[in-house]
């Protein structure tokens, strides 16, 4: 039997390199927007189900709450989720001044 010695120096290498062998993440990192409160570890849901998992959240200066949330990669092009049973938006995550 073969041995092979791996060593993973940098914090998050693993998972690096594990996305690599694979060929693509599992989940990806999405922007939204919704008109209730929500918190970290809220589920975002689609149809009842549960794709993602909000990881952060704040209320928004203009109104509402925006924040951002791991979602199912099949699911992170969606235009709207449910989250605590009010729809939460699909928002770009580039900051405000690079917005038209």
């Amino acid at each position: 039997v073969k041995r092979l010695a791996v060593s993973f120096d940098l914090f998050g290498q693993e998972v690096i390199e594990r996305t690599i062998a694979i060929g693509r993440p599992a989940i990806a990192l999405v922007g939204f927007r919704s008109e209730a409160a929500c918190e970290v570890g809220f589920p975002l849901m689609i149809e009842e189900k549960n794709v993602g998992t909000v990881t952060s959240a704040s209320e928004d200066p203009e109104g509402g709450w925006i924040g951002l949330a791991a979602v199912k990669v099949r699911h992170s092009d969606a235009a709207q989720w449910s989250i605590n049973g009010t729809i939460a938006e699909a928002r770009p995550m580039e900051p405000k001044s690079m917005r038209s």
